[in-house]
Order: C-alpha cells, then sequence, then structure tokens
C-alpha cells in the first residue's frame, strides 16, 4: 500500500510539472512581441508592451531565430530616444513602469537583454543604453546611478573576462556609461542637482565612489593593463574617463586614495603621450583646465589635494606632453589646442607665452 502511494505522489507530481511546464510554454509563445510588425509606426505605449514582452520571452529562454533576433533589434532601435533629453527620461520612467517612477524596471530589463545569448540583442541593448544615460537629464541619471545601473550592468557582462578584440563598440559603451556616473561627482553637477552644503556633496560623492568607482575598478585596470591595444573611439573614451577620475579625486579623499593606489596618473600619461596627435585632444585639455580651476577655488582640503594630483602629473612627465601638443598642432587647426595647452601651463605656473 505504501508503495502505491509513493507511486501515485510521484505520477500526480509528474503530471502537474508536465501541466506547469506546458503552461509556461504556452504563455510564452502567446507573447505579443512574436506577431510584432517593426515596420508599422507604433505609439510608446504599444511599444513599450513589446518591449515588455520581448523581456518575458527573454527571461524564458525562448528560443530566437535570427527573424526574431532582427525584429528585436529593430524594436530597440525604435524606442532609442535619439539623444533627446525628454525620451531619455520617459524611456527609463514609463518604458518599463516601476512604483514612484523608479527606473527599477527599466535597469532590470536592460540586464535581461544584457544577459541574452545573442549577441545581436546584446549590441543593440547597449546602443539603447549609452544615449539613454548620456542624454537623460541630470536627476534621471543620478538615479540611475544610485539604483545600481552600473554595477549590475558590469556584473551581468564581466567585461574583464571578454577579449578588446570584437568588442571595442561594447568597451566604448561601457566607458561612456561608467563615465557618465562618474560625472555626477563634479562642482557644475551637484550645482545643478541643488546640493549645495557640505554633508549633502559628501554624501552624493561616497555614493558615486561605492556605485561607480569601485564597482568598475576592475574594469578600469584590465583596459589600464592593455591600454596599448586601444585605438580609436575606445582610447578617446579611455583617455576621457581617466581624466574624470582625477577630476573629481581631490573632492573625495577615499577617492583620491583609490587613484593614488592604481596606475591611472601613470596611464593618464603614457596615454596622452601615445595620441598627442589626436585633434579631439582639446576634449582631454579642457577637463585638464577646468580641474585646475576647481581645485584651486574650492577650500583648503581639495587645494591641498589638488597640488597632490598636479605633481604626480609633473612627475610622470606631464609639462612634456603639453610641449608635444603644441607641437603637433601648431596652425589654425590647432588653434584650440594651443590655447588649452598655453593656459593650463600657466595655471601650474609656467611663463609660457599666450598662443
Amino acid at each position: 500500500m505504501h508503495n502505491e502511494t509513493v507511486a501515485l505522489i510521484a505520477a500526480t507530481d509528474t503530471r502537474l510539472n508536465d501541466s506547469l511546464e506546458s503552461s509556461s510554454i504556452k504563455t510564452t509563445s502567446h507573447e505579443p512581441f512574436l506577431t510584432f510588425d517593426p515596420t508599422q509606426s507604433w505609439p510608446f505605449s504599444y511599444l513599450s508592451r513589446m518591449f515588455r514582452s520581448l523581456i518575458a520571452l527573454v527571461k524564458a529562454q525562448y528560443p530566437l531565430d535570427n527573424a526574431l533576433q532582427d525584429k528585436a533589434v529593430r524594436l530597440l532601435k525604435r524606442i532609442d530616444p535619439n539623444w533627446n533629453q525628454h525620451a531619455s527620461a520617459r524611456l527609463v520612467t514609463e518604458l518599463v513602469p516601476s512604483p514612484g517612477c523608479s527606473p527599477s524596471g527599466f535597469i532590470e530589463s536592460i540586464t535581461t537583454l544584457l544577459s541574452s545569448p545573442y549577441s545581436t540583442v546584446v549590441s543593440a541593448a547597449f546602443s539603447l543604453l549609452r544615449p539613454t544615460i548620456v542624454s537623460s537629464p541630470l536627476i534621471v541619471r543620478r538615479d540611475l546611478v544610485e539604483s545600481d545601473i552600473i554595477p549590475k550592468v558590469l556584473a551581468t557582462i564581466h567585461p574583464h573576462t571578454l577579449p578588446i578584440s570584437g568588442n571595442e563598440k561594447k568597451f566604448d559603451d561601457l566607458v561612456t556609461i561608467i563615465t557618465q556616473g562618474i560625472k555626477c561627482a563634479l562642482p557644475s553637477d551637484l550645482w545643478t542637482l541643488n546640493i549645495k552644503t557640505a554633508g549633502d556633496r559628501l554624501n552624493l560623492r561616497k555614493m558615486i565612489f561605492q556605485k561607480v568607482v569601485q564597482p568598475s575598478s576592475r574594469f578600469v585596470m584590465f583596459l589600464i593593463t592593455n591600454r596599448s591595444v586601444l585605438s580609436g573611439d575606445l582610447l578617446f573614451s579611455f583617455v576621457y574617463l581617466l581624466c574624470k577620475l582625477l577630476h573629481i579625486s581631490p573632492f573625495h579623499p577615499p577617492t583620491l586614495e583609490f587613484v593614488f593606489s592604481t596606475p591611472i596618473v601613470t596611464a593618464l600619461s603614457n596615454s596622452l603621450a601615445f595620441s598627442e596627435s589626436n585633434p579631439r585632444n582639446v576634449s582631454y585639455l579642457i577637463i585638464i583646465e577646468q580641474s585646475l580651476k576647481e581645485w584651486q577655488y574650492e577650500d583648503s582640503k581639495v587645494a591641498k589635494s589638488g597640488k597632490r594630483v598636479t605633481q604626480a602629473q609633473f612627475s610622470e612627465g606631464f609639462e612634456d606632453h603639453l610641449e608635444q601638443l603644441l607641437i603637433h598642432h601648431k596652425g589654425d587647426s590647432g588653434l584650440d589646442v594651443g590655447v588649452k595647452s598655453v593656459s593650463i601651463s600657466q595655471l601650474l605656473g609656467s611663463n609660457v607665452k599666450r598662443w
């Protein structure tokens, strides 16, 4: 009798599991995304529904053939904010509605797509994420950072385990996203966010350190180690990121100590030397000039920390690089580079003549 009872329970469990599995497959196969026509013009509410349906399919590990992958890519392109601030904010708060307009639903959906086994879908997800973060209003970007978007993205793709070759675009997008998070700690961004008291500014910079600088440190070190093979847009984004790390470091002691405990200053110096003839060098120089000015006009602790960073740059031959930039960018095409180089030299106490 006991054996018959056990057999009956086992058979019932099997039928129940089969029923649940069948129900799951049936539910998944009826997701509206499967019949979505990307060639038609659809309102945002409908595209939101299709997006959530796609997320459900990816979560259920539903097999996406080439046609469905192409449809997914076209859907993500359709909801791309196209660098529009209002569209980006709407994407974060309304594409996957969450309580209190939280970005949690958007973040969960993006990380779901990034975990997809289909490289085309992953690339399209990155191509959607980058303009959304870059063009979002500052307060929305701050909310995304505070909701752990950067550590969650990093934990999903483990970029330090991937080869650089073939992943340049993905790494470029990721470096840009990290840089956007770091910029929230700048004096100008704090002012825009109406964060003016010393305590509130310290708390926000602590949050940026914990949710951007620390989680991304392994990836940053990976790029530093492999900087000799970086080129093009990825090299530009990488140097820009290092400049921003140096920029914010004197404002927050733990960030400053992180910078000095790593080869960031050396890597920045070497990368500037490697790209001396790059016409986009003016972007780096604008950050360095702005940094020097802001460090000098903050309180004495920040000014003192800024001097430490400057001295570290001097020890890596930063002034020599400025001279080389002037040589490489002689003439009208290098006017901006020349002006910034002279301005920086003067801020550092040099008697360089005006450009």
